[in-house]
């Protein structure tokens, strides 16, 4: 691969605009259309102005990040609202796999939670969740003990304001 010139690389989560670069550098130039708004169309607004005010105030996110994460205000919501209509079912199957001994599973889930609390830069939950996924590995049962309720605490915590945040983007949209 890198005798082919893929020397590249993007870590999680992926800056969307980033990614968009780095497609750009690589494909041929013929086939690039890039989407530049002509000077009569309006430019968006700041990112304070589109999000619900709300976002701003919740603990442990950073939606400034998470729009640039995303590329755009739009998609960053989009994400907050996936992540927010999961949070009490996810939240339930980490407790169940931590009660259950379910180490397999609860390595899986607790990996998928960082992995979606980074995209929405909920940065205290994803590095609860990446110790308690390294635990897991290690076997660490005195972290995960300790730990667990920690993380299911903190992550139920977001349900209400961002569930609140969301239903004030639908009525704005």
């Amino acid at each position: 691969m890198l005798a082919a010139g893929f020397d590249d690389y993007l870590s999680k989560p992926v800056n969307i605009a980033k990614m968009e670069s780095m497609l750009i550098k690589y494909l041929p130039e013929e086939k690039v259309r890039l989407n530049v708004p002509q000077a009569e169309e309006p430019l968006e607004s700041e990112e304070g102005d589109v999000l619900p005010p709300q976002i701003f105030a919740v603990e442990g996110i950073d939606p400034f990040v998470g729009i640039d994460c995303c590329g755009n205000p739009e998609d960053y919501m989009d994400a907050v609202t996936v992540f927010s209509m999961s949070v009490e079912k996810k939240a339930a199957d980490i407790e169940r796999a931590y009660r259950e001994k379910d180490l397999k599973n609860f390595i899986i889930l607790v990996h998928s939670l960082k992995s979606t609390s980074r995209i929405i830069v909920a940065t205290k939950l994803s590095e609860l969740a990446f110790e308690l996924e390294m635990a897991g590995k290690a076997g660490d049962t005195k972290n995960l003990y300790e730990l667990t309720p920690r993380l299911l605490e903190t992550y139920r915590k977001l349900s209400a304001p961002l569930r609140e945040i969301v239903n004030a983007w639908e009525e704005k949209s």
